[in-house]
Protein backbone atom coordinates (compact mmCIF):
# COMPACT_ATOMS: atom_id res chain seq x y z
CA UNK A 1 0.00 0.00 0.00
CA UNK A 2 3.09 2.15 0.47
CA UNK A 3 4.79 1.84 -2.08
CA UNK A 4 1.12 2.53 -4.24
CA UNK A 5 0.82 5.72 -2.56
CA UNK A 6 4.34 6.81 -2.98
CA UNK A 7 4.25 5.75 -6.70
CA UNK A 8 0.89 7.93 -7.24
CA UNK A 9 2.21 11.13 -5.39
CA UNK A 10 4.91 11.03 -7.61
CA UNK A 11 2.83 10.41 -10.79
CA UNK A 12 0.72 13.26 -9.47
CA UNK A 13 3.44 15.90 -9.40
CA UNK A 14 4.22 14.83 -12.74
CA UNK A 15 1.00 15.07 -14.20
CA UNK A 16 0.40 18.56 -12.27
CA UNK A 17 3.18 20.05 -13.98
CA UNK A 18 2.59 18.68 -17.06
CA UNK A 19 -1.59 19.80 -17.10
CA UNK A 20 -0.66 23.68 -16.18
CA UNK A 21 2.45 23.74 -19.38
CA UNK A 22 0.82 21.39 -21.59
CA UNK A 23 -0.15 22.64 -24.93
CA UNK A 24 -1.77 21.12 -28.07
CA UNK A 25 1.78 21.22 -30.04
CA UNK A 26 3.41 19.15 -27.12
CA UNK A 27 0.29 16.50 -27.92
CA UNK A 28 0.76 16.15 -31.12
CA UNK A 29 4.53 15.58 -31.17
CA UNK A 30 3.87 12.85 -28.81
CA UNK A 31 1.24 11.27 -30.46
CA UNK A 32 3.96 10.82 -33.50
CA UNK A 33 6.26 9.23 -31.22
CA UNK A 34 8.29 6.54 -33.09
CA UNK A 35 8.00 2.79 -32.39
CA UNK A 36 11.50 2.44 -32.34
CA UNK A 37 12.36 4.78 -29.35
CA UNK A 38 9.56 3.28 -27.85
CA UNK A 39 11.24 -0.25 -27.83
CA UNK A 40 14.37 1.51 -26.75
CA UNK A 41 12.98 2.86 -24.04
CA UNK A 42 11.60 0.06 -23.02
CA UNK A 43 14.90 -2.09 -22.99
CA UNK A 44 16.30 0.93 -20.77
CA UNK A 45 14.30 0.66 -18.33
CA UNK A 46 14.99 -3.66 -18.32
CA UNK A 47 18.60 -3.41 -18.98
CA UNK A 48 19.70 -1.91 -15.65
CA UNK A 49 18.47 -5.19 -13.84
CA UNK A 50 20.04 -7.52 -15.71
CA UNK A 51 23.26 -5.51 -15.44
CA UNK A 52 22.92 -5.43 -11.63
CA UNK A 53 21.93 -8.86 -11.25
CA UNK A 54 25.13 -9.89 -13.08
CA UNK A 55 27.18 -7.61 -11.29
CA UNK A 56 26.01 -9.35 -8.60
CA UNK A 57 26.28 -12.77 -9.24
CA UNK A 58 30.01 -12.03 -10.68
CA UNK A 59 30.99 -12.14 -7.88
CA UNK A 60 29.23 -13.70 -5.45
CA UNK A 61 30.21 -16.71 -7.91
CA UNK A 62 33.79 -15.56 -7.27
CA UNK A 63 33.09 -15.63 -3.26
CA UNK A 64 31.87 -19.17 -3.83
CA UNK A 65 28.26 -18.44 -3.39
CA UNK A 66 26.28 -20.40 -5.93
CA UNK A 67 22.83 -18.25 -6.35
CA UNK A 68 20.89 -19.10 -9.12
CA UNK A 69 20.32 -16.13 -11.65
CA UNK A 70 16.49 -16.13 -11.51
CA UNK A 71 17.21 -15.75 -7.27
CA UNK A 72 19.83 -12.61 -7.57
CA UNK A 73 17.25 -10.99 -10.50
CA UNK A 74 14.45 -11.60 -7.60
CA UNK A 75 16.47 -9.08 -5.00
CA UNK A 76 17.35 -6.57 -8.10
CA UNK A 77 13.40 -6.14 -8.62
CA UNK A 78 12.88 -6.02 -4.67
CA UNK A 79 15.89 -3.38 -4.29
CA UNK A 80 14.04 -1.58 -7.05
CA UNK A 81 10.62 -1.56 -5.25
CA UNK A 82 12.74 -0.55 -1.80
CA UNK A 83 14.48 2.04 -3.66
CA UNK A 84 11.02 3.86 -3.86
CA UNK A 85 10.24 3.86 -0.31
CA UNK A 86 13.50 5.14 1.05
CA UNK A 87 15.56 8.61 0.01
CA UNK A 88 16.85 8.48 -2.98
CA UNK A 89 20.37 8.84 -1.55
CA UNK A 90 19.30 5.73 0.33
CA UNK A 91 17.99 3.87 -2.60
CA UNK A 92 17.41 0.09 -1.79
CA UNK A 93 20.79 -0.77 -0.18
CA UNK A 94 18.98 -2.35 2.65
CA UNK A 95 16.97 -4.87 0.35
CA UNK A 96 19.97 -6.05 -1.30
CA UNK A 97 21.73 -6.47 2.35
CA UNK A 98 18.59 -8.16 3.77
CA UNK A 99 18.48 -10.76 0.80
CA UNK A 100 22.03 -11.18 1.18
CA UNK A 101 21.76 -11.96 4.70
CA UNK A 102 18.77 -14.05 4.47
CA UNK A 103 21.23 -16.10 1.75
CA UNK A 104 23.77 -16.91 4.41
CA UNK A 105 26.19 -14.54 3.35
CA UNK A 106 27.71 -12.84 6.26
CA UNK A 107 26.59 -9.42 6.92
CA UNK A 108 30.71 -8.41 6.38
CA UNK A 109 30.75 -9.99 3.28
CA UNK A 110 27.47 -8.51 1.60
CA UNK A 111 28.69 -5.09 2.66
CA UNK A 112 31.76 -5.71 0.54
CA UNK A 113 30.07 -6.66 -2.27
CA UNK A 114 27.31 -3.47 -1.96
CA UNK A 115 30.87 -1.34 -1.63
CA UNK A 116 32.91 -2.84 -4.74
CA UNK A 117 29.54 -2.59 -6.62
CA UNK A 118 29.74 1.28 -5.38
CA UNK A 119 33.33 1.26 -6.91
CA UNK A 120 32.44 0.08 -9.48
CA UNK A 121 30.09 2.96 -10.43
CA UNK A 122 32.66 5.22 -9.36
CA UNK A 123 35.24 4.46 -11.76
CA UNK A 124 32.60 4.29 -14.41
CA UNK A 125 31.91 8.32 -13.68
CA UNK A 126 35.17 9.08 -13.07
CA UNK A 127 36.12 7.76 -17.26
CA UNK A 128 32.62 8.43 -18.52
CA UNK A 129 31.75 11.78 -17.38
CA UNK A 130 35.21 13.69 -18.44
CA UNK A 131 34.96 11.65 -21.83
CA UNK A 132 31.45 13.04 -22.06
CA UNK A 133 32.10 16.92 -21.24
CA UNK A 134 34.99 16.46 -23.55
CA UNK A 135 32.82 15.09 -26.51
CA UNK A 136 29.92 17.36 -26.30
CA UNK A 137 29.33 20.05 -28.23
CA UNK A 138 27.90 22.48 -25.52
CA UNK A 139 30.90 22.20 -23.26
CA UNK A 140 32.65 25.68 -24.66
CA UNK A 141 29.76 27.50 -22.94
CA UNK A 142 30.25 25.30 -19.93
CA UNK A 143 26.21 25.93 -19.44
CA UNK A 144 25.14 23.01 -17.31
CA UNK A 145 28.27 23.01 -15.38
CA UNK A 146 27.97 26.73 -14.59
CA UNK A 147 23.87 26.36 -13.28
CA UNK A 148 25.41 23.45 -11.06
CA UNK A 149 28.57 25.53 -9.77
CA UNK A 150 26.25 28.83 -9.12
CA UNK A 151 23.06 26.88 -7.56
CA UNK A 152 26.18 25.43 -5.03
CA UNK A 153 26.87 28.89 -4.09
CA UNK A 154 23.83 30.79 -3.87
CA UNK A 155 23.32 27.74 -1.24
CA UNK A 156 26.68 28.73 0.55
CA UNK A 157 28.03 24.81 0.26
CA UNK A 158 31.30 25.78 -1.66
CA UNK A 159 34.20 27.46 -0.14
CA UNK A 160 35.45 28.25 3.65
CA UNK A 161 31.32 29.18 4.66
CA UNK A 162 30.29 25.37 3.26
CA UNK A 163 34.12 23.47 4.96
CA UNK A 164 32.99 25.67 8.56
CA UNK A 165 29.39 24.64 8.85
CA UNK A 166 30.69 20.63 7.88
CA UNK A 167 33.04 21.16 10.40
CA UNK A 168 30.83 22.61 13.11
CA UNK A 169 28.08 20.03 12.09
CA UNK A 170 31.20 17.25 12.79
CA UNK A 171 32.19 19.18 16.38
CA UNK A 172 28.56 19.26 17.39
CA UNK A 173 27.72 15.82 16.39
CA UNK A 174 30.59 14.12 18.56
CA UNK A 175 30.19 16.62 21.38
CA UNK A 176 26.18 16.15 21.70
CA UNK A 177 27.50 11.82 21.41
CA UNK A 178 29.94 11.67 24.17
CA UNK A 179 27.37 13.31 26.65
CA UNK A 180 24.70 10.91 25.76
CA UNK A 181 26.94 7.96 25.94
CA UNK A 182 27.97 9.31 29.50
CA UNK A 183 24.30 9.67 30.73
CA UNK A 184 23.43 5.84 29.33
CA UNK A 185 23.11 3.31 32.09
CA UNK A 186 25.96 1.04 32.59
CA UNK A 187 23.28 -2.29 31.37
CA UNK A 188 22.36 -0.81 28.02
CA UNK A 189 26.56 0.34 27.46
CA UNK A 190 27.21 -3.45 28.25
CA UNK A 191 24.74 -4.61 25.32
CA UNK A 192 26.35 -1.49 23.00
CA UNK A 193 29.68 -3.17 23.93
CA UNK A 194 28.56 -6.36 22.86
CA UNK A 195 27.14 -4.90 19.72
CA UNK A 196 30.45 -2.97 18.57
CA UNK A 197 32.56 -5.92 18.45
CA UNK A 198 30.00 -7.83 16.53
CA UNK A 199 30.22 -4.88 13.94
CA UNK A 200 33.92 -4.53 14.20
CA UNK A 201 34.25 -8.42 13.79
CA UNK A 202 31.47 -7.53 10.45
CA UNK A 203 34.36 -4.48 9.77
CA UNK A 204 37.40 -6.94 9.67
CA UNK A 205 35.63 -9.34 7.55
CA UNK A 206 34.45 -6.79 4.98
CA UNK A 207 37.95 -4.91 4.89
CA UNK A 208 39.13 -8.28 4.04
CA UNK A 209 36.48 -9.39 1.58
CA UNK A 210 37.52 -6.06 -0.15
CA UNK A 211 40.63 -6.86 -0.36
CA UNK A 212 40.75 -10.42 -1.81
CA UNK A 213 37.81 -9.12 -4.68
CA UNK A 214 40.47 -6.25 -5.24
CA UNK A 215 43.59 -7.81 -5.74
CA UNK A 216 42.22 -11.70 -7.15
CA UNK A 217 39.08 -10.66 -9.16
CA UNK A 218 40.91 -10.03 -12.03
CA UNK A 219 38.61 -9.22 -15.08
CA UNK A 220 35.76 -9.55 -13.00
CA UNK A 221 36.17 -5.82 -11.73
CA UNK A 222 36.47 -4.68 -15.88
CA UNK A 223 33.30 -6.71 -16.38
CA UNK A 224 31.57 -5.60 -13.59
CA UNK A 225 32.30 -1.87 -14.36
CA UNK A 226 31.42 -2.37 -17.53
CA UNK A 227 27.77 -3.40 -16.57
CA UNK A 228 27.77 -0.53 -14.40
CA UNK A 229 28.31 1.41 -17.53
CA UNK A 230 25.61 -0.33 -19.29
CA UNK A 231 23.38 0.33 -16.30
CA UNK A 232 23.77 4.57 -16.27
CA UNK A 233 24.03 4.59 -20.34
CA UNK A 234 20.75 3.62 -20.03
CA UNK A 235 19.09 5.85 -16.86
CA UNK A 236 21.06 8.52 -18.31
CA UNK A 237 19.99 8.83 -22.08
CA UNK A 238 16.46 8.30 -21.61
CA UNK A 239 16.07 11.68 -22.07
CA UNK A 240 18.07 11.82 -24.93
CA UNK A 241 15.85 9.04 -26.87
CA UNK A 242 12.61 11.12 -25.75
CA UNK A 243 14.17 14.11 -27.34
CA UNK A 244 15.16 12.06 -30.66
CA UNK A 245 11.68 10.52 -30.87
CA UNK A 246 10.34 14.57 -30.97
CA UNK A 247 12.66 15.01 -33.32
CA UNK A 248 14.10 17.70 -31.22
CA UNK A 249 18.05 18.05 -31.42
CA UNK A 250 20.38 16.63 -29.61
CA UNK A 251 23.58 16.58 -27.61
CA UNK A 252 24.19 13.20 -25.89
CA UNK A 253 27.23 13.66 -24.25
CA UNK A 254 26.02 17.03 -22.74
CA UNK A 255 22.68 15.35 -21.80
CA UNK A 256 23.93 12.47 -20.39
CA UNK A 257 26.35 14.24 -18.13
CA UNK A 258 23.57 16.67 -17.11
CA UNK A 259 21.79 14.02 -16.17
CA UNK A 260 24.30 12.56 -14.20
CA UNK A 261 24.05 15.94 -12.55
CA UNK A 262 20.48 15.69 -11.97
CA UNK A 263 20.59 12.31 -10.12
CA UNK A 264 23.08 13.48 -7.94
CA UNK A 265 20.76 17.10 -7.08
CA UNK A 266 18.36 14.81 -6.68
CA UNK A 267 19.75 12.60 -3.91
CA UNK A 268 20.00 15.75 -1.52
CA UNK A 269 15.97 15.55 -1.40
CA UNK A 270 15.02 13.39 1.71
CA UNK A 271 11.66 12.71 0.19
CA UNK A 272 10.85 8.38 -0.44
CA UNK A 273 12.18 7.97 -4.34
CA UNK A 274 13.32 12.13 -4.40
CA UNK A 275 9.37 12.84 -5.59
CA UNK A 276 9.30 15.68 -5.64
CA UNK A 277 12.80 17.03 -6.52
CA UNK A 278 13.68 15.13 -9.13
CA UNK A 279 10.54 17.34 -11.27
CA UNK A 280 12.73 20.22 -9.47
CA UNK A 281 15.40 19.03 -10.43
CA UNK A 282 15.49 18.71 -14.09
CA UNK A 283 13.19 21.58 -14.10
CA UNK A 284 16.30 24.03 -12.80
CA UNK A 285 18.67 22.20 -15.47
CA UNK A 286 16.69 22.06 -18.45
CA UNK A 287 13.84 24.80 -18.95
CA UNK A 288 16.75 26.47 -20.44
CA UNK A 289 17.39 24.21 -22.97
CA UNK A 290 14.47 22.36 -24.27
CA UNK A 291 11.56 23.85 -26.10
CA UNK A 292 9.18 25.67 -23.30
CA UNK A 293 6.28 24.26 -25.07
CA UNK A 294 7.89 20.47 -24.25
CA UNK A 295 9.21 20.80 -20.42
CA UNK A 296 6.33 19.86 -19.11
CA UNK A 297 4.78 17.14 -20.80
CA UNK A 298 8.75 15.96 -20.73
CA UNK A 299 9.77 16.08 -17.07
CA UNK A 300 6.66 13.89 -17.41
CA UNK A 301 7.55 11.56 -19.31
CA UNK A 302 11.31 11.70 -18.14
CA UNK A 303 10.13 10.67 -14.49
CA UNK A 304 8.39 7.90 -15.36
CA UNK A 305 10.18 6.24 -17.04
CA UNK A 306 13.06 6.87 -14.78
CA UNK A 307 10.95 5.95 -11.38
CA UNK A 308 7.55 5.45 -11.54
CA UNK A 309 7.54 2.54 -14.55
CA UNK A 310 10.56 0.68 -13.42
CA UNK A 311 9.14 0.53 -9.44
CA UNK A 312 5.28 -0.66 -10.97
CA UNK A 313 6.91 -3.38 -13.58
CA UNK A 314 9.43 -4.31 -11.09
CA UNK A 315 6.35 -4.48 -8.36
CA UNK A 316 4.67 -6.93 -10.64
CA UNK A 317 7.47 -9.16 -11.72
CA UNK A 318 8.30 -9.65 -8.43
CA UNK A 319 4.98 -10.60 -7.42
CA UNK A 320 4.75 -12.75 -10.33
CA UNK A 321 7.98 -14.68 -9.57
CA UNK A 322 6.71 -15.07 -5.76
CA UNK A 323 3.62 -16.31 -7.32
CA UNK A 324 5.51 -18.98 -9.43
CA UNK A 325 7.72 -20.41 -5.98
CA UNK A 326 4.41 -20.70 -4.27
CA UNK A 327 4.32 -17.54 -1.77
CA UNK A 328 5.10 -14.71 -0.49
CA UNK A 329 8.59 -13.70 1.20
CA UNK A 330 9.02 -10.27 2.17
CA UNK A 331 11.55 -10.63 5.02
CA UNK A 332 13.91 -9.85 3.67
CA UNK A 333 12.94 -6.12 2.79
CA UNK A 334 12.52 -5.38 6.57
Amino acid sequence: MRLLVILSLGLLISVAYSAFTVDGSALSAFSQFPLFCVLALAAMVILPWLADTLRVQVWLRFLGHRERFAEVFRMELAVEMASALSPAAIGGSGAKLGWMISRGIAPGVASSIMALNALEDTVFFILALPLALLLSSATGDGMTLDKFWRMLQERGITGSRGISFALLGIVVFYLAGRIVWKLLPLSFKSRVTGWRKKIQHQFALAKQTFRRMITQGGWRFFVTVSLAGLHWACRFSMLTVLLVGLHQYVDPFNFFASQWLVFMLMKLVPSPGGAGGAELAFIFFYRSLLPENLVGLLVGAWRVLTFTLPVGLAAILFLGLMRWKGGYDFSFLR
